[in-house]
């Protein structure tokens, strides 16, 4: 007897091609048949009129940032996604700056935090914690280069020495040897930024030896988006990994239409043998911290030493002189927007309103707004997270529809479910990135139904060699998604981020009920999937 039998689905098995009505079996968590009129089942659940899939893979999450808290992961369940790969952008809860957590202290006391920053301070030590949690999705990691650096090098931003990069070595190794994917970077982040060419190739060709992916927030998405893009397939052939560009973008109005050179580039790479592939998630406004906006090299004395130089107004006419010249120094996104177009997302002591742009508070506080960004800085530690309106919607479009294009959310776990027209705190991406991406597909008729799935699950799972994902077929795992293909979407923005998505009926996490009727029920039965 089957544990589950779900009936009259309309089935797209992650292959890419049109879908078949058959009932799907399940036994111990596994696929056990996909065939018409099956019977025999402890619990039977009727999906007439709506679309089976395999669960989601999301390619670029950040939910290492809070699992190690113990979040339940609504926020990706809800969007139909079963598998998350973390560790993303060369930073994230394994090897972690001391105050990585110190906004979530706040919130959720020392004892809590202490123990997630105690589970990262070696890749075994994180892989066992993880493994040992009651996890809502299943989470697969690379290894973050920039925190990497950080444990050998601290903030410098000296090219390491031998026996460093040495050091620096053997931590992926042990890290690839425990079940990691491969290594990311973060190339605008300090530390990551620091490090060169040969010195990210070094360690690529570590992870590159245990058939690793190396995935890279490229050194720029505006004006360096295309020798950014060059530098990461070369990194990838030159060291044997596969290639995943992480969230690909294209920033600026004047660098429109660059992504039909850097798609160009990767069909190239996979010409000559080079397993490549990108990942992008649907919107027009990228987010990250306030303080990522700044030239890096001020960061690598350390966040202290660079607020501690903020107070000075010397220091801050520079800071304003190196926004202000363009001078392609390093990836200013000023130039490229205006501060009408950079709008607060949150910070840590609340020191401006959610929703307003740097424009907005400095009309609203009578002053500069170069003045604006120093002060925010300063009255929140450097914390301050931010929507930065940059990207081109061509650019998005064409990204969007290329065969090579997986999806990723670029968010985190949220730490609890907030009122759905609450203010806005995070980018709508932590909630309804994949249904955005379902509708915009469907709506622009970019490709055909399997092949949308095919990009969101079994693509991204056979890239980055996760087990027994992908695929709607006996023998694989019963991570599956059953949702309304016509009226899949969302209905949050980027001022009301938490309102719920629609068509996301049911999502199953080893054949346990993760979501009904759109919403989590709470249940984890995610695991932890070392590379296979």
């Amino acid at each position: 007897m089957y544990d589950l039998i779900l009936k009259n689905a309309l089935v797209l098995d992650g292959g890419g091609g049109p879908g078949v009505h058959a009932d799907v079996a399940v036994s111990g968590g596994y696929i056990a048949a996909v065939e018409p009129a099956l019977s025999g089942a402890k619990r039977t659940l009727d999906l007439d009129g709506l679309t089976l899939t395999p669960g989601f893979v999301d390619c670029h999450s950040h939910a290492d940032y809070t699992l190690l808290l113990g979040t339940s992961g609504w926020n990706a369940l809800e969007q139909g996604i079963t598998a998350e790969v973390c560790g993303n952008c060369g930073g994230g809860g394994e090897l972690p700056e001391p105050d990585f957590y110190e906004k979530e202290s706040q919130q959720l006391g020392d004892e809590r935090t202490a123990a997630a920053l105690r589970a990262g301070e070696t890749p075994e030590r994180f892989m066992d914690f993880v493994d040992r949690l009651k996890k809502g999705t299943s989470v697969a990691f690379l290894l973050p280069q920039g925190g990497v650096r950080l444990h050998v090098m601290g903030w410098s931003a000296a090219a390491p020495t031998g026996e460093q990069l040495d050091e620096m070595r053997g931590l992926v190794r042990r890290a690839m040897e425990c079940g990691h994917l491969g290594i990311s970077t973060g190339l605008i982040y300090p530390p990551s930024v620091y490090a060169g060419t040969e010195e990210l190739t070094a360690l690529a060709r570590v992870a590159g030896a245990y058939g690793g992916v190396y995935a890279s927030h490229i050194r720029g998405e505006g004006d360096f988006c295309i020798p950014a893009v060059r530098e990461a397939l070369a990194i990838g052939a030159q060291s044997g990994c596969r290639v995943q560009i992480s969230h690909h973008k294209v920033e600026g109005k004047r660098n429109e239409g660059d992504s039909e050179t850097t798609l160009r580039l990767m069909e190239e790479a996979a010409a000559r043998g080079l397993a490549v592939r990108c990942d992008q998630y649907p919107f027009a406004g990228c987010s990250t911290g306030l303080i990522d906006a700044l030239p890096p090299e001020y960061m690598s004395a350390g966040r202290a030493a660079f607020l501690a130089r903020l107070q000075q107004p010397a220091f801050r006419a520079e800071l304003r002189g190196r926004l202000l010249a363009d001078d392609g120094s390093f990836d200013n996104m000023l130039p490229l927007t205006g501060f009408d177009k950079w709008m607060v997302a949150q910070t840590l002591r609340g020191t401006a309103r959610p929703g307003e742009t740097i424009a907005d508070v400095a009309r609203r506080r009578g002053c500069d707004p170069f003045e604006v960004v120093f002060d925010l800085l300063a009255e929140n530690d450097g914390s301050v997270s931010m929507i930065y309106f940059t990207l081109n919607e061509s650019d998005l479009r064409r990204i969007m529809a290329h065969p090579l294009t997986s999806c990723g959310t670029d968010s985190a776990h949220l730490l609890e479910r907030p009122a759905p027209d609450a203010p806005p705190a995070c980018h709508p991406r932590y909630v309804s990135t994949f249904p955005r991406r379902l509708r915009l597909v469907r709506e622009g008729g970019l490709c055909s139904p399997g092949a949308e799935v095919r990009r969101l699950c079994a693509l991204p799972a056979e890239h980055l060699r996760l087990p027994e994902i992908g695929y709607v077929r006996p023998g694989f795992r019963a991570d599956l998604c059953a949702l309304d293909w016509a009226h899949v979407g969302e209905t949050g923005d980027f001022l009301h981020p938490f309102r719920p998505n629609t068509g996301i009926e049911y999502v199953f996490v080893s054949g346990e009920t993760a979501v009904e009727h759109g919403s989590a029920t709470g249940v984890r039965f995610g695991r932890l999937l070392r590379r296979a």
